[in-house]
């Protein structure tokens, strides 16, 4: 199991369904990326990085 930032496992997930993410998915998703130990609930953290990226994926 990798992992990485919450910004880097955000950008894997979308580039993995094809640059789009929502929310829910993000939530369910950000377990392959990241230890589930290192948080009890990333759902916050999930969406202010999000709210606050300028990440674009093409």
């Amino acid at each position: 199991m990798l992992d990485l930032t919450y910004d880097e496992a955000i950008e894997q997930i979308m580039l993995k369904n094809g640059s789009f993410a929502s929310l829910k998915q993000l939530y369910n998703d950000i377990w392959l990326f990241k230890d589930k130990n290192s948080r009890k609930s990333p759902n916050n953290t999930i969406q202010e990085r999000v709210q606050r990226s300028n990440l674009m994926i093409y």
